[in-house]
């Protein structure tokens, strides 16, 4: 018998299906935690087991969603892998930027934006440092607890390769040389950093006009987008990924560490 229970349904990761639970009497986490996300799968989903080995590597990072624990289940005649996920009881940070959009299409206020980038930025160090690429950085992967940032769902992370012919993510979120080539290493998360951010301010997902860079120009006008952001974005979305910054430059720019409130400039030159 489980010694938990299966509440509503969250969402869909890259693997299984993410659902809010709790806790029952005789579980190892009961009565200290109330509530729980638990993430899914039939059978020894050893994609799931990948995540739980992957997650289990970054214990204690405050930046990361927190790993609660495992275990496997029967329900008829399946068999599922769980794993026990710190609850982001304010959803995704998809969810965030929806709630914001209004009729001038603008984002989440710049300093909101800040400051989920370096939360981001500082779970991306760690997960770098750790010899890692999450390779799925966008909005809805972003979770929010306590109204802060954490990355979660690592479903697709792994040490870089080199992987031709193969898409590992979410395409609208890649840089060229993996989508092209295959390249997959610290630099494809920067890339989809960039992209976070400049949907965060303007609402609109850059892939949308990333073909139309008059359109790209309007939308970061009509957001305000500050000269330090949109710098900042800038040195994400560099297409040659030995120019593109790594997060410890990042977290040493002016977005980061300055208040700069200055008009973008007029002219795209990325």
């Amino acid at each position: 018998m489980s010694l938990w229970e299966r509440l509503e349904k969250l969402g869909e990761g890259s693997y299984g299906i993410v659902y809010l639970a709790r806790p029952l009497e005789g579980h190892c986490l009961y009565p200290s935690i109330q509530l729980m996300a638990v993430k899914s799968a039939e059978n020894k989903d050893s994609s799931l087991l990948h995540e739980r080995d992957i997650l289990s590597k970054f214990k204690g990072c405050p930046h990361i969603i927190s790993l609660l624990g495992y275990d496997f289940t029967v329900e008829g005649t399946k068999v599922f892998t769980n794993i026990f996920l710190e609850y982001a009881s304010g959803g995704t940070l998809h969810h965030r930027i929806q709630s914001s959009k209004t009729a001038e299409c603008k984002g989440i206020p710049e300093i909101e934006a800040k400051e989920y980038t370096l939360s981001i930025l500082k779970g991306l160090r760690y997960i770098h440092e750790s010899g890692y690429v999450h390779c799925d950085i966008k909005p809805e992967n972003i979770l929010m607890v306590d109204e802060k940032a954490k990355i979660g769902d690592f479903g697709f992370t792994m040490q870089p390769l080199y992987l031709p012919g193969m898409i590992i993510g979410t395409p609208h979120y890649m840089p060229p040389e993996s989508l092209n080539d295959g390249e997959y290493d610290t630099s494809t998360d920067i890339w989809a950093l960039g992209c976070s951010l400049f949907e965060m301010i303007t609402s609109i997902p850059q892939w949308k006009c990333q073909n139309m860079n008059q359109k790209l120009i309007k939308l970061i006008k009509r957001s305000k987008m500050s000269k330090d952001a949109f710098d900042f974005w800038k040195m994400c979305t560099i297409k040659d990924p030995k120019k593109r910054w790594s997060v410890n430059m990042l977290l040493q720019h002016p977005f980061i560490v300055g208040r700069s409130h200055d008009p973008p400039p007029a002219q795209n030159s990325t």
